[in-house]
């Protein structure tokens, strides 16, 4: 790994923010600007908290980071859920976000895995 920018889960992180901010624009302007709002902040903290995995000097992954993302990650589902269930945003609409989100969440459980085998070499 040369950078952050070659692991899997960020390149997917991004995606996954790009399609938030898509679907926020379609979301009411009434009522759903706080709404709009956390979901922005929390789509774009999944990929900067990767990057900030990942130590400059040594490129080994700082699993504190990686356990923040893994949180945003259920934040952002959650704030989808809400969306859904007061109809500011359809299922189809959410789906491929719901899909990214499983495939990030088992990208970084595969980090942890890494991390702990590392761990127990060292």
């Amino acid at each position: 790994m040369e950078t952050y920018k070659d692991l899997e889960a960020w390149k997917n992180g991004i995606d996954l923010a790009v399609m938030v901010y898509k679907l926020t624009s379609e979301l009411p302007e009434s009522h759903s600007f706080s709404l709009a709002t956390d979901m922005l902040q929390t789509s774009i903290a999944v990929p900067s908290n990767i990057a900030m995995s990942v130590q400059i000097e040594d490129h080994n992954i700082d699993i504190e980071y990686l356990e923040i993302a893994f949180m945003k990650l259920r934040e952002l589902e959650t704030q989808l859920i809400v969306a859904n269930d007061i109809s500011y945003l359809k299922a189809e609409q959410t789906d491929k976000c719901f899909a990214l989100i499983n495939l990030i969440r088992s990208q970084i459980s595969g980090y942890f895995n890494d991390h702990k085998v590392n761990e127990r070499t060292v």
